[in-house]
């Protein structure tokens, strides 16, 4: 009886070989291109399948230690930090703010920024040529959003009263050619 030591194989060697087969069979497969005359390696089913699935797990694992330590951490930071305005020479002018202090105060200065009639604050303009109204940006936008409202709400009243004016009128000159025809008599 021939043994594998006979053939000059170690038993790891073969156990390797055999998982090595195995594992190509499972994982990828082979494809006919009669054209060419050649045989050429495609990935299995399985193999997309198992690619997929780790994929997944993969990226679930890393949105959840995201969650779980980075998020924390950036909320943390971002309380934590605190901004000071300088002038030009890295002088501080302001007290120190905390950044959601600063994002509050930007927003505050924002909207109360006056504008021009096409709700350009100064700085946003790009004429040369720059005239304040009355109006913040805040109240700029809510007018704008309003008149547009208006518009549209304008539009579809006066868009159904036309509808509903032209169909009585219709129905009115039918019904006036329907009583002057039955007074009307022809004669011969």
């Amino acid at each position: 009886m021939i043994n594998l030591e006979d053939l000059g194989i170690t038993k790891e060697e073969m156990q390797e070989r055999i998982i090595n087969k195995v594992c190509d069979n499972l994982l990828s497969s082979y494809e006919y291109d009669s054209r060419d005359n050649v045989e050429y390696h495609v990935d299995s089913e399985f193999f997309k399948s198992l690619n997929k699935q780790v994929k997944t797990t993969v990226e679930a694992h890393i949105s959840k230690l995201y969650e779980e330590i980075l998020v924390p951490h950036i909320n943390k930071k971002i309380d934590d930090l605190k901004i000071k305005e300088t002038n030009k020479w890295g002088e501080p002018i302001k007290k120190e703010l905390t950044f959601v202090e600063y994002i509050t105060e930007r927003f505050e200065k924002y909207i109360s920024e006056p504008v021009n009639i096409n709700g350009e604050t100064k700085t946003e303009s790009s004429s040369d040529y720059w005239k304040a109204t009355k109006d913040t940006k805040l109240s700029w936008m809510l007018n704008k959003k309003i008149n547009t409202e208006l518009e549209l709400t304008l539009k579809k009243l006066v868009e159904n009263s036309t509808t509903y004016i032209n169909d009585n009128i219709i129905t009115l000159v039918k019904s006036n050619l329907e009583e002057i025809s039955k007074k009307i008599k022809v004669v011969v």
